[in-house]
């Protein structure tokens, strides 16, 4: 599925009361319906559903997965930020702190916004997360990638210090996080020199996601094996169409304000 926001354009909410508890409303509760409906009317695979989504959607992505748990098997956010870091108690607004990276917590305060609000006194399995960031990201700063693998290794139990380190192309860091039976629970991607325009068309980062969920094997796939997508919410990257940072910026923060009924500012 590929879900939109409504109203078109505006950025997914993720700063709310409501979103940020399970079954509490607004955009989170929309998107479980979606998959609800898929799963019921064209025998989607509960045993099968993944959520993925860029910028906003990234944020999205974190917020399902803490939200609900026990629906996705794992999750991949590009350009995100933790769960609840956004928070500012009105639907679709905008934390400039979180935005600029100035949000820094213990792992430990991190993981317990995910276990007390997101879905309070579940206690089964949760989804495995795969974060992306680049360095040059003014938008949504790459110090959130360090937050987000912090309130992440925290909820799957798993440590802090990566199990292993490399570079499978050229800029990219890698860095998992696994179990002791192996398993990795979190996989992080520090991209050098990229900015707020993730995943790069032409590049390997789709399938890199794809292959963390598990479904890039070779084998005919089951028609219901579906993928929920956390949704728009990119924002034009300087290099890709000539507006300065700050436009960029206060392009996102238009889109995330927008209310419900006024249709957004269109840029240059």
């Amino acid at each position: 599925m590929y879900p939109s926001t409504n109203p078109g354009g505006s950025c997914w909410d993720v700063s709310s009361d409501q979103a940020l508890t399970r079954n509490g409303g607004s955009d989170p509760v929309g998107l479980m319906s979606m998959i609800t409906y898929a799963q019921q009317r064209h025998g989607g695979n509960p045993n099968a559903v993944y959520v993925t989504g860029q910028s906003s959607g990234a944020m999205m992505t974190n917020v399902m997965l803490a939200d609900y748990p026990d629906v996705f098997k794992a999750g991949a956010s590009f350009m995100g930020v933790p769960y609840r870091c956004f928070y500012t108690g009105t639907v679709r607004g905008w934390n400039s702190a979180c935005a600029q990276g100035q949000v820094n917590r213990t792992a430990q305060q991190w993981g317990g916004s995910v276990r007390t609000s997101g879905y309070p006194g579940y206690t089964g399995p949760r989804p495995r997360v795969q974060l992306w960031h680049g360095t040059n990201d003014t938008i949504l700063s790459h110090n959130n990638l360090g937050e987000a693998v912090e309130q992440w290794t925290d909820v799957l139990g798993v440590s802090q210090t990566p199990s292993t380190t490399d570079s499978p192309v050229t800029n990219w860091t890698r860095t998992r996080y696994r179990t002791s039976a192996g398993t990795t629970q979190v996989e992080a991607y520090s991209l050098a020199a990229s900015g707020h325009e993730l995943p790069v068309k032409g590049s390997t980062m789709a399938a890199e996601a794809i292959r963390f969920m598990g479904l890039d094997a070779t084998a005919p796939r089951r028609h219901h094996r579906r993928v929920a997508r956390g949704g728009r919410g990119q924002v034009p990257d300087r290099r890709q169409h000539g507006v300065g940072h700050a436009a960029a910026d206060q392009h996102l923060q238009r889109r995330c304000q927008t209310r419900p009924g006024r249709a957004p500012r269109p840029t240059s």
